[in-house]
């Protein structure tokens, strides 16, 4: 999503969206109904190199052979469902 200097936004299909659809727009929105995302599980998994690093997979093979992968620091992540 880019904002565009007239203050509207575009997403990857280049729809645009003005300030009033984005405040109609739940402050909690659905992530697949509302923002289009595709929902998948992902596995996590310690490196065997550094125990302060956690590499996040997908389950889903199809995505691993697009190279689909997260290696983030243990202390930068946090579960959002436990956090608020």
């Amino acid at each position: 999503m880019d904002e565009r200097s007239d203050g509207e936004c575009t997403d990857a299909k280049n729809e645009s969206f003005s300030r009033a659809d984005w405040e109609t727009v739940s402050s909690d929105p659905d992530l697949q109904a509302d923002l289009g995302y595709a929902v998948t599980a992902w596995e996590t998994i310690e490196t065997a190199t550094d125990s302060d690093q956690i590499i996040y997979m997908p389950q889903d093979e199809e995505l691993l052979k697009d190279d689909t992968f997260i290696v983030a620091n243990e202390d930068v992540l946090c579960d959002l469902g436990k956090k608020y």
